[in-house]
């Protein structure tokens, strides 16, 4: 199942890059109206105002920013606080999947 291989994976160390998957969608053409984004939202606390500060500029890059929705993967030691705030941002949704594979209600 999907779940198993992500819980398969290792964890390595650094976070996730979150600029890369913004510059690439936003390199589409057209760009896309809508984005997933899915991750755990490991990132040091302390470079979290820089990422997000990068993927704004690549999300504004096209006519209109496109809607993202954010969906973080359950980890207890990464905050979804910045996942969060993207999503209200770009007017998406945010949502919460549970370490079982499940989502979580609001």
């Amino acid at each position: 199942s999907l779940m198993a291989g992500i819980k398969a994976q290792k964890s390595w160390p650094g976070g996730t890059d979150w600029l890369s998957p913004f510059r690439y969608a936003m390199e589409a053409s057209p760009p896309p109206d809508v984005i997933f984004f899915m991750t755990d939202s490991q990132m040091p606390a302390d470079n979290v105002s820089k990422k997000l500060a990068q993927v704004d500029r690549e999300l504004n890059k096209g006519a209109r920013p496109p809607v993202v929705n954010c969906i973080w993967i359950e980890n207890k030691t990464c905050d979804p606080q910045p996942m969060k705030r993207l999503a209200t941002r770009y007017k998406g949704e945010f949502r919460q999947i549970d370490k079982n594979g499940l989502l979580k209600e609001k």
